[in-house]
């Protein structure tokens, strides 16, 4: 039996309409050494039938088949307990490949001998068009090459699996997993993995084909449904904490987990429950977590933002307009913007322990060393 290079785990759930076309770009990659392993998670229509058929004509098809509905998260972790290749990707099965896709991220990441590589994203909008700006901003990929992995690298690269090629080895060794039974996984697993790799490659060419439909586990999120699904962003934070926990990275992670985890977390979960009542359900899981894991002494910007949490003020994560939108304030864990008709007059930037105050946004007024302060549990 031959060892295939590249496996592709595609969880399959209710996407008879897609499931065609993102088969047919999986077995028609210019790589032809590939395994595609398709986990059956118990839909209701004709997907699996679909891809029996593919299955029967192509024996690198292998598929599992979970004894219930298990959701997004085990699937794949069932699909990656299954691979037999070194390099592993993901295909959303309402999604597709470009033809070329697995030669070059399998070539990019042995050739440059690095950790992972990732590629630039095509967006198809059946629905959300109004996420094509910060699709834009995502997504994109400013310089190819090869970069040593940082904290700050981490934060700005985005989150999705299905971009990337990952080493199953550094998945398999470190005991990485998708948040079973969480959705929002991908940014959780890609922090994780990130923990350990060294190296990232980036590619700009756009060779993954990403549907925005009707009917999506995004799509949903900005709906407001009775299910608060925008709540599960909290969960996936307390998982990545207990994984630092687990693997005694606390210490040297905890400004990074609060600031660019928790927080950022926080502030998409709270920004897409649109009922009051889902709003009031994330805060609450908010302030229990923020009380029972916080540490006393936090850096300044961090130990503001968890405090706005604790006195359950919100105002402080969003854009903020006084006077008929004449002056306009922004405040994040790295850094707060004021404007004033449009234009940025004050910026103050947070480097660690220091702060950086600048006037119009780019002529520097001080630099002094910023005060940790006791966050009030």
């Amino acid at each position: 039996m031959y060892t295939p290079k590249v496996s592709v785990i595609v969880p399959v759930y209710n996407v008879e309409k897609y499931i065609d076309k993102c088969l047919k770009s999986l077995v028609t990659q210019t790589l032809h050494d590939i395994e595609i392993i398709c986990v059956d998670d118990c839909g209701a229509d004709n997907s699996m039938t679909i891809v029996r058929k593919y299955a029967d004509a192509d024996n690198r098809i292998k598929i599992i088949s979970n004894k219930h509905n298990l959701g997004l998260s085990t699937s794949r972790n069932t699909g990656v307990a299954r691979a037999r290749a070194d390099y592993i990707m993901f295909c959303d099965s309402d999604d597709w490949f470009e033809p070329d896709m697995c030669e070059i991220m399998y070539n990019t990441i042995t050739c440059d001998n690095t950790d992972i590589a990732l590629c630039g994203v095509n967006v198809i909008y059946e629905a959300d068009i109004h996420h094509k700006k910060s699709d834009s901003g995502y997504f994109r990929i400013k310089r190819p090459g090869i970069f040593t992995v940082t904290e700050d690298l981490t934060y700005k690269t985005c989150g999705t699996v299905w971009n990337k090629i990952y080493k199953r080895s550094i998945i398999s060794d470190y005991g990485i997993r998708f948040p079973d039974g969480l959705k929002y996984e991908d940014v959780c697993f890609f922090n994780m993995y990130m923990l350990w790799a060294k190296k990232i490659s980036f590619i700009t060419d756009k060779l993954y084909n990403y549907r925005r439909r009707s009917g999506s586990i995004m799509n949903q999120s900005f709906q407001q449904n009775t299910v608060n699904h925008a709540i599960d962003g909290m969960g996936t934070a307390a998982w990545y904490y207990e994984y630092i926990k687990s693997h005694g990275l606390l210490d040297a992670k905890t400004v990074y987990f609060w600031r660019n985890v928790f927080i950022n977390n926080f502030y998409f979960a709270l920004d897409n429950a649109l009922n009051p009542t889902h709003r009031r359900e994330i805060f609450d899981y908010a302030i229990g977590f923020i009380r029972t894991t916080a540490t006393p002494e936090l850096p300044r910007p961090v130990a503001k933002m968890l405090e706005m949490i604790l006195m359950r003020n919100d105002t402080m994560f969003h854009g903020v307009k006084y006077m008929g939108g004449i002056i306009c304030v922004k405040y994040y864990t790295t850094r707060l913007k004021i404007k004033l008709l449009g234009i940025p007059i004050w910026r103050v930037k947070y480097f660690g322990n220091r702060e950086r105050f600048d006037l119009f946004a780019f002529i520097p007024v001080w630099i002094r060393k910023s005060p940790m302060v006791r966050v009030n549990l």
